[in-house]
């Protein structure tokens, strides 16, 4: 499995889904595509529901075998019976699917075929997906779905970061000297000076009392 497989495996993870229900994820611009046009041969191929259908269902089986660090064999038999379909209907789908490159084969086990399903998002750079108009434009625009969403996160960050200057603008009060509590007034320096005063006069007195008296 590629790094750029195990990030997804962790991000799907991440979902709140059903428990020990495997599950995939499709992007809008594919799920809501009428058309795809491959770039590199200029062919169209039509996307019908029956192909949305098998590759959510080869997705979600991806994932679940990936988990457990296996490989993606299962009969085609088998999948079109899953999907209530014919084998050819199957087949069909599966080779146009394999043409959008989407789905890839990883080799055989006996008569199965392995499987690689990647997200629409790894393959689109070759693709031109149409859709059908509502009212004049496209009944789902990727790029202006996208930009609102990138958007929306950008004002989130932003936002984070006017609360964190906001923060730093605070003045701190300066800390007390170590030792000395808070808010009490120092009152070394005036006791020194009244015991200093006091020592000064009751010294004065004493002076006077030891004063040898004149003689007469």
């Amino acid at each position: 499995m590629t790094e750029l497989e195990k990030t997804e495996v962790q991000q799907q993870d991440e979902v709140q889904r059903t428990p020990d229900e495997a599950y995939g994820v499709a992007e809008m611009r594919f799920l809501c595509a009428s058309r795809i046009l491959i770039r590199s041969t200029g062919e169209v191929v039509k996307i019908t529901p029956v192909m949305k259908l098998a590759y959510l269902y080869m997705k979600n089986q991806y994932i679940s075998f990936s988990r457990r660090r296996q490989q993606f064999y299962t009969d085609q038999r088998q999948m079109a019976k899953a999907l209530d379909i014919s084998r050819d209907t199957f087949s069909k789908v599966l080779a146009e699917l394999k043409k959008l490159g989407i789905v890839e084969t990883a080799g055989w086990k006996g008569n199965s075929e392995s499987y690689t399903v990647h997200f629409f998002s790894d393959v689109a750079d070759g693709l031109e997906v149409i859709h059908q108009e509502w009212k004049g434009a496209p009944a789902w625009d990727h790029d202006r779905a996208n930009k609102n969403f990138k958007s929306k996160k950008q004002m989130v960050k932003t936002d984070g970061r006017g609360k964190e200057e906001q923060k730093s603008d605070v003045v701190e009060p300066a800390s007390p000297a170590a030792g000395e509590p808070d808010d009490v007034p120092n009152i070394h320096s005036d006791l020194h000076d009244d015991v200093s005063a006091n020592d000064a006069v009751n010294g004065a007195e004493h002076s006077r009392q030891c004063e040898t008296p004149p003689m007469l």
